[in-house]
């Protein structure tokens, strides 16, 4: 909300709003778009008057600290950065389809870690792959081959089946939600999930504050078994074993779908 006011405040003044950040150690970043003003200029004009509709609202506890963006100066360090990621990412996906790893390849293995010097290539190596010393290398020579502006490799280990399960049940998770969001007659208020030995447990949370009636909780029941059963939901979800809870507001369990023996 405070965000939300200041972006309008600031709007009506005539600043164009980058971004603001509100930090934990009660500091305010607002960032203004602008080609014209230095950031001590900014400071002049808006600093005041920024505290003043700060401690208007009942805010006197915050430190407000100003940037200017260059927006054409931004778009063009964006631009290059997007195209260093895609040479880079792509780089990832041969050496490891080279490999033998088509299928782990075609996800996103590659991120980017931008510093003030150079960039650092943040790769997910799924803990299977025997020839990981050998893949990293690789990567590494064929960077260099290009001479791009990365400066270090960071690899992080991960459990390849467990992450393909954990983004099936992102997706079934979310589509049970959203058929019943909204909707006053199932009165949801939030979803959780996660994926345990490879066991997808999903919670779906109501403002129930006590067991709703037999009929609503068939009706749930009904319509989520009907989904799971579905050819294209079985597809989807494979062999996994779950279970699916939809909780009161006290966090009891009011439905349990579970396939697990």
């Amino acid at each position: 909300q405070l965000t939300t006011q200041l972006i309008e405040y600031l709007t009506t003044q005539g600043y164009d709003v980058n971004s603001i950040g509100v930090l934990t150690a009660n500091v305010i970043e607002i960032s203004l778009i602008s080609e014209q003003l230095s950031t001590k200029q900014v400071e002049e004009q808006v600093a005041a008057n920024v505290d003043t509709f700060l401690a208007d609202n009942g805010y006197d506890l915050y430190d407000v600290q100003f940037s200017i963006v260059d927006l054409a100066e931004q778009e063009n360090v964006r631009s290059k950065n997007l195209d260093l990621y895609d040479q880079v990412s792509q780089i990832v996906k041969d050496v490891f389809a080279e490999y033998g790893y088509a299928l782990e390849a075609d996800y996103e293995l590659a991120g980017m870690q931008e510093t003030w010097f150079s960039n650092i290539l943040l790769l997910d190596m799924p803990d299977h792959i025997k020839e990981s010393r050998e893949i990293v290398a690789n990567i590494q020579a064929e960077i260099d081959k290009q001479s791009l502006d990365i400066k270090d490799i960071q690899v992080t280990s991960f459990n390849f089946e467990h992450r393909l399960q954990d983004n099936r049940w992102a997706y079934l998770a979310s589509d049970i939600y959203d058929a019943m969001a909204g909707k006053s007659t199932y009165q949801l208020s939030g979803l959780s999930y996660s994926v345990t030995k490879g066991h997808a447990y999903v919670s779906i949370k109501t403002n129930w504050s006590e067991k709703p009636s037999e009929t609503v909780i068939n009706e749930i029941t009904e319509a989520v078994q009907k989904y799971l059963d579905l050819p294209e939901t079985k597809v989807q979800r494979l062999d996994d074993t779950y279970t699916i809870q939809f909780l009161n507001a006290d966090g009891a369990t009011f439905i349990n779908i579970t396939n697990k023996q």
